[in-house]
């Protein structure tokens, strides 16, 4: 299959590592995808002074956070921290108000 990766688990080490399509042994880690995103952070705000010691603010604001590849498509073990990473390829941006 194109654009797809193929992972084996090798037998030295324990973890999964990248292997060619044509080893029977081999298993499809993920397909190839494409993903866009698009948004928008804006914050508006302001401040009036009531005197010399005391102003008043108020600040209204929206904040755009995309997820990123290791939320999306990690499907292993990081060796450095002992950690597994399972992606969601359905992870949509994140949005706070």
């Amino acid at each position: 299959m194109p654009n797809c990766w193929f992972i084996i688990t090798n037998p030295n080490t324990g973890l999964e590592e990248q292997a060619s399509s044509n080893n029977p042994a081999a298993r499809q880690q993920f397909s190839a995808f494409k993903k866009n995103f698009s948004g928008m952070s804006l914050s508006l705000g302001g401040t009036y002074g009531l005197n010399d010691h005391i102003s008043l603010k108020a600040n209204v604001a929206r904040g755009y956070s995309v997820t990123n590849i290791t939320k999306l498509a990690s499907n292993s073990l990081d060796p450095g921290s002992h950690i597994i990473y399972i992606g969601n390829m359905d992870s949509k941006p994140r949005l706070s108000y």
